[in-house]
């Protein structure tokens, strides 16, 4: 089971979050994560999902295309999101999203 969740993170990684991005396809990335994550004691495995995890949150959040950064959905650059997104470790133990304006 943990080969075909690695196999999988692969292909939905790369589909998803590589360079044209959409709100639909993010969220599967997130109901994939959530789904797997306590199916596994491998710790590589569990790292691979953090971080998809992490980054899809990231990814998900901006509502605009910057850059690199291109959301199908959201294909113009906004002016008003020229902020940081900070990931952290929620009392959860979840990721947890915060913005910031950049100073």
């Amino acid at each position: 089971k943990q080969e075909q969740i690695l196999k999988t993170t692969e292909e939905l990684y790369y589909k998803e979050m590589t360079i044209v991005r959409t709100e639909q396809g993010l969220c599967n990335v997130l109901s994939f994560i959530e789904k797997n994550l306590s199916e596994t004691d491998s710790l590589i495995l569990r790292n691979r999902l953090i971080v998809g995890q992490i980054m899809a949150l990231a990814m998900l959040t901006r509502q605009e295309s910057r850059g690199t950064h291109y959301r199908d959905d959201y294909k113009k650059s906004d002016p008003t999101w020229d902020k940081r997104i900070i990931i952290k470790k929620g009392e959860d133990g979840k990721p947890q999203v915060c913005i910031s304006k950049i100073q």
